[in-house]
């Protein structure tokens, strides 16, 4: 099944990219899946893993929009004096390129929000575009009530995560990245 995310139209980070790395041939004959390294406006280098083959080899060192979605991501509100944007290295990432970015932003929309309860944990399945200043990106990712403290509130049980709403200022963390699209920009 094809990987589709909620107004991907809405989800759109202005990059170049600058390499297109086929996966290498195992012994069976087939291939791994190919690397993209993304060179962003800030400059940071993104290795991507094209999961579901959505970029052409071919546009190998064009610049265009690539429509990038953070999934399984650890995210946190920013602390109330802090409103920060873009996309930066890992804390740990050391190469050439981050193939775990730490994202911050603000929300712009919210176009999935599902709150469950099983026994005394809850959680939340959500997909969010985040503007993070040169762009947006898209967020799928749950939420449960033993990663994310700063998403619960203090009142009984079961315990409620508090909705995010656009406008808050979020941080995302250990994200997994897809790329759905990357369409080249002509003048």
């Amino acid at each position: 099944m094809p990987m589709r995310f909620p107004n991907l139209q809405s989800v759109a980070l202005p990059a170049t990219l600058v390499e297109f790395r086929p996966g290498r041939l195992h012994p069976s004959g087939i291939r791994y899946l190919p690397l993209l390294v993304l060179r962003l406006a800030n400059g940071l280098m993104l290795g991507v893993v094209d999961r579901h083959h959505r970029v052409d080899a071919r546009d190998e060192g064009q610049f265009g929009t690539a429509r990038l979605v953070f999934q399984l991501s650890s995210i946190s509100l920013q602390p109330p004096d802090q409103q920060r944007s873009g996309i930066v290295a890992g804390p740990h990432e050391r190469g050439a390129w981050s193939s775990a970015p730490t994202a911050y932003g603000q929300i712009v929309a919210i176009p999935t929000w599902e709150q469950h309860h099983n026994l005394r944990h809850a959680t939340v399945y959500t997909e969010i575009i985040v503007n993070v200043g040169a762009g947006t990106i898209g967020l799928r990712t749950n939420i449960t009530d033993d990663v994310a403290d700063d998403l619960f509130a203090d009142d009984d049980e079961p315990t409620t995560i508090v909705p995010l709403a656009v406008g808050d200022w979020v941080l995302l963390c250990n994200s997994r990245i897809d790329i759905l699209e990357f369409g080249r920009d002509h003048p």
